[in-house]
């Protein structure tokens, strides 16, 4: 298993704003903000317990899964 922190970028933050635009997905900030990484950064999956994060990740085309 490894860690890899990443430091939001430009394109992160400007994609984050996109998001919360939909307000159909119900996501705060720091949620955009963690999907827009995911996407830009070309994550695989990603893994919360957040049940709104992750039905929204979802909604986004993101491979997205509690991990309970």
């Amino acid at each position: 298993m490894s860690l890899l922190v990443l430091v939001p970028e430009r394109d992160d933050y400007w994609l984050s704003t996109r998001y919360l635009e939909r307000f159909d997905l119900g996501l705060r900030a720091g949620d955009a903000l963690h999907l827009a990484i995911a996407l830009n950064h070309g994550a695989r999956e990603l893994y919360s317990l957040d049940a709104v994060l992750v039905r929204s990740a979802q909604r986004l085309k993101i491979k997205a899964r509690s991990p309970v």
